[in-house]
């Protein structure tokens, strides 16, 4: 490696060594549409469906759990952002309070109580009902957040501030 220089290759994504389909299920991402991909807190992330699916902590192509007897805080997470309105997440961004993520109706935030985000202390909020145009995507404003909202034929730009787990 030298500096200002990358390698682009196919990466090599790790294979269940324990369990099986039952104690350690395949990842809900496998066969269907990843919406997005993100790194937060050492951890790569795929936004699929209404999930956000994380892998070990620090290795960023294993979503499978070290054992089936039992959850590690390096194991991968796999969580649901549930709501009464549809929530396919399709963007993400990073924030102090956490990971800010966007569906077409609401926005949500990942976050944890802790200073490890471990699948045990992993909690996804809703945040916010407004609508979210999924051809753009959100800016850091600083502070805040903005983003661009469906409105007929126009757009509305809304700016989130004072971002808050609680």
């Amino acid at each position: 490696w030298m500096a200002g220089y990358f390698l682009v290759t196919p990466c090599w994504w790790a294979s269940r060594d324990a369990g099986d389909e039952i104690t350690i299920p395949k990842p809900s991402f496998c066969g269907s549409r990843i919406n997005q991909m993100a790194f937060y807190r050492n951890r790569l992330l795929m936004l699929s469906g209404e999930d956000i699916i994380a892998s070990r902590n620090g290795d960023y192509f294993n979503f499978w759990g070290k054992t089936a007897l039992g959850v590690q805080d390096d194991d991968p997470i796999d969580i649901t952002a549930g709501s009464t309105y549809p929530s396919r997440l399709y963007d993400s961004i990073e924030t102090n309070a956490g990971l800010l993520l966007f569906s077409p109706n609401e926005q949500f935030l990942l976050t944890t109580d802790q200073d490890l985000l471990t699948t045990k202390t992993a909690k996804v909020t809703g945040l916010s009902s407004w609508r979210f145009n999924t051809s753009t995507h959100p800016v850091s404003m600083g502070a805040g957040v903005g983003f661009l909202s469906n409105a007929g034929d126009h757009s509305r730009y809304f700016e989130m501030v004072n971002i808050s787990k609680d």
